[in-house]
């Protein structure tokens, strides 16, 4: 395929090439983008740029943008208008960055415009927080807490299935042993139980081994037959999986499964990340249930097991938390938080007071006093 091909094809699905200097702050973009942006040439000075990014969305994507100069972030989105008002959003992924003679240190990468009939999905983490308080403080029902992760999973990414599996090596089997489907659907097929391991080698080997699918197209992706009848006996057109490991272990005993049947998806590395995190705390969930007998008799040495395992969550998010005292100090923050705010020691953070913070504005710093949730963008 020659390269004048190569483009028109990367025109038609809207995916161009840019690239950004850091010292000149001026961002390079190729024909279609510039043609979208209806920009005079190929080029736009960093301040221009931000120009067109609606205000209510300016602030987060500054911070965006610097953390990519910063090398802190590789992938992030863009809303902007064009010259003549007209909307446009896009992913945006950073894939390579060099210095050129001069010293001038250059990003590049490509971006994707997110079309009217893709719905992005921008996960709320606080819809998960119930559950999670049900399984780590209440230690309520830890099978109606699991279907509520999935159930909200289920909402969260827009999907038409969530299901667990467990591959029993004893039995050689692959168990499915929670599952929830849209009720937006009828009739949609539930995956078959104790399917033998033996049976999907293709595609349960690879999960066993620790590697994530993340599949826009089964019939594409997959080319032979058989392999393509599976899916089309279960109905799934888009998918994505991710294995997870029992806390304290590395061996892979299951994996997460959400599957779009109703249409396509392109998924997003967000999608992605929260689903990893989402795995985790199921198979944490899972695992509690398995162990609830052993840990009623070693009270203590559970407790402190819990605590470890909580902790190993909250440090994998893809999100930062933070953790305050009834004075308003902070206690403890997790790794994704340190990374974003570029905290270069916990030292130099623990202890620092909510209240004192610059940022805040003073309405909100009374409601958290008064005991009130605060919602800050």
């Amino acid at each position: 395929m020659d390269l004048k091909t190569k483009h028109e094809i990367l025109a038609a699905c809207n995916i161009d090439c840019w690239s950004y200097c850091c010292e000149k702050k001026i961002l390079y973009l190729g024909d279609t983008f510039s043609s979208l942006l209806h920009l005079p040439g190929n080029s736009i000075g960093y301040d221009d740029f931000v120009s067109l990014i609606p205000e209510a969305l300016r602030s987060s994507c500054v911070k965006d943008m610097d953390m990519l100069s910063k090398g802190r972030l590789s992938h992030y989105i863009h809303s902007i208008s064009d010259f003549h008002g007209n909307d446009i959003k896009f992913d945006a992924i950073a894939t390579s960055r060099r210095k050129e003679e001069s010293g001038h240190e250059i990003i590049s990468g490509y971006a994707v415009e997110i079309l009217a009939d893709r719905k992005f999905i921008s996960v709320d983490p606080r819809a998960f927080f119930p559950s999670f308080r049900e399984a780590f403080i209440l230690n309520n029902n830890l099978d109606s807490t699991i279907s509520k992760i999935l159930d909200t999973t289920l909402e969260q990414l827009d999907v038409d299935r969530v299901a667990v599996f467990i591959f029993n090596t004893e039995k050689g089997v692959r168990e499915c042993p929670y599952e929830v489907s849209s009720t937006r659907l009828n009739g949609i097929p539930k995956h078959r139980q104790n399917v033998p391991l033996s049976s999907q080698k293709w595609m349960i080997e690879p999960t066993l081994q620790g590697k994530s699918k993340i599949i826009y197209d089964t019939d594409v992706f997959f080319e032979d037959q058989n392999q393509r009848r599976v899916f089309k006996e279960e109905g799934i057109l888009s998918m994505i999986t991710t294995p997870f490991s029992f806390f304290g272990s590395k061996q892979v005993v299951g994996c997460l499964s959400a599957d779009s049947i109703t249409r396509k998806r392109l998924w997003t590395l967000d999608d992605y990340r929260w689903f990893s995190a989402i795995a985790t705390i199921t198979s944490v969930c899972i695992q509690l249930k398995d162990n609830e007998v052993r840990e009623k008799e070693h009270a203590h040495k559970s407790r402190i097991w819990n605590k470890e395992m909580l902790k190993g969550i909250y440090d994998g998010m893809p999100v930062g938390i933070e953790f305050y005292d009834k004075y308003g100090r902070i206690t403890d923050f997790n790794d994704k938080d340190m990374e974003i705010f570029g905290f270069k020691s916990r030292e130099s953070v623990l202890g620092l007071s909510l209240f004192d913070s610059p940022n805040l504005p003073d309405e909100a710093k009374e409601a958290l006093r008064r005991g009130d949730s605060i919602d800050i963008c």
